[in-house]
């Protein structure tokens, strides 16, 4: 509203970028905001007590829900190509003082490093946390859980045969499956 006086598709989009979380809010409120400056510009076109909706509005609303409906899209399809781990480069110790800071154990943050768990079903709150405890930019823990899972090639294994990387699982499963306490999982799911 206050960037520009009348909000148009680029200025939205960008928006949309960076709040992810908030773009049918967004959208709505870019509609709102060109439906207000119509109705002040004296346009005759436009009835602020009509209950149709002018063509041009129609349009308008089309572009921003058809742009809203391609970001999701996008936001949703797994990340092709080399995506930056922001756990890498964390020894030991610290990803179990990442573990003890996220009120978890090491086996659910292997998983998140692996990237084990989909990103479809981690919450925003839980991927802000994450953001703020290893002090990392928000796109990059969104872009680290939505690529591919992977294999640590430095990982020890007891077997003859080295596991195969296996298909993610669902936040809740993750944390159920983890050995965490009671009170760890509600903490988390809470998220």
């Amino acid at each position: 509203a206050l960037s520009k006086p009348l909000p148009d598709a680029e200025l939205l989009d960008e928006l949309v970028r960076r709040f992810p979380e908030h773009a049918t809010d967004l959208t709505e409120f870019a509609i709102a905001l060109a439906l207000d400056a119509f109705g002040e510009s004296g346009d005759e076109t436009f009835e602020a007590n009509s209950t149709e909706t002018s063509p041009a509005v129609s349009k308008a609303m089309s572009r921003f829900h058809n742009r809203l409906y391609a970001e999701k899209k996008r936001s949703s399809a797994p990340v092709e190509g080399p995506v930056a781990n922001p756990f890498a480069s964390l020894p030991r110790s610290e990803l179990r003082t990442f573990a003890r800071s996220m009120k978890a154990n090491l086996p659910f943050v292997m998983k998140l490093r692996d990237r084990q768990i989909r990103d479809d079903t981690m919450s925003m709150g839980f991927k802000r946390r994450v953001t703020e405890e290893l002090e990392v930019p928000l796109d990059v823990v969104i872009a680290h859980f939505a690529a591919q899972p992977e294999m640590r090639a430095d990982a020890l294994f007891k077997s003859e045969d080295k596991p195969a990387v296996s298909a993610k699982q669902s936040f809740e499963d993750a944390v159920r499956g983890s050995g965490l306490t009671p009170e760890q999982q509600e903490s988390l799911l809470k998220l």
